[in-house]
């Protein structure tokens, strides 16, 4: 049975290039800013999170790096 399984497809995560994943470091930052922004409301943050959560329980993601079993996992 264990052959059978190691023999399936494996299934490929999202990939994302090192590139993406600063981008989205670098927006991630952000965060807090428009969180606590004068002008935002309840209703927005809430928005907020629901988009957040959305995101981020989608499926993981791996940084796809140069070098093969370096790949990592982003959280």
């Amino acid at each position: 049975m264990l052959s059978e399984y190691l023999a399936l497809p494996k299934l490929t995560a999202f990939l994302i290039t090192p590139e993406e994943r600063q981008r989205i470091l670098r927006l991630a930052q952000i965060v807090p800013v428009v969180w606590h922004a004068p002008t935002i409301t309840q209703a927005e943050r809430k928005q907020l999170l629901r988009y957040l959560n959305e995101v981020g329980s989608r499926r993981g993601t791996v940084c796809r790096s140069d070098s093969p079993g370096k790949d990592t996992p982003s959280r």
